[in-house]
């Protein structure tokens, strides 16, 4: 889960960051460009925790599971018809389980794991990495 939530509050100020950098930089060239760049936006960064943990609680952080947020994001992403790429960012996966096949299940299209492998303290040692 996002736990306390500052690793998404660090990704949303990034992207927002990089954002008005960009729009500095394209309204200082003067330059024509396409529609398409013009209506960029930022990825929408959500980040979800059940507290299963004791960790301090961030109203950033939606308190659902792993599994509600997938339920709730993926079909979402498809209900729309949007042209949405969902990612999962999973860090620190607790040991001896497994969330990336719910991760294909679903139908993310990418999906990114933080934490140690092998014989580390996250996920399952054979099915996870």
């Amino acid at each position: 889960g996002a736990g306390d939530g500052i690793l998404a509050e660090s990704l949303r100020d990034y992207f927002d960051n990089a954002h008005r950098e960009q729009k500095r930089h394209t309204d200082c060239s003067r330059r024509k460009i396409s529609k398409r760049s013009r209506r960029k936006k930022n990825p929408t960064v959500i980040a979800t925790d059940n507290y299963s943990w004791p960790v301090a609680r961030n109203t950033a952080v939606e308190n659902l599971s792993y599994q509600e947020a997938l339920q709730k994001y993926c079909s979402m992403a498809e209900e729309t018809k949007t042209n949405r790429h969902v990612i999962v960012l999973c860090s620190w996966m607790p040991m001896n389980q497994d969330w990336s096949a719910d991760f294909r299940k679903s139908h993310v299209n990418e999906y990114i794991l933080i934490g140690e492998y092998d014989d580390g303290q996250c996920g399952d040692n054979w099915a996870t990495w």
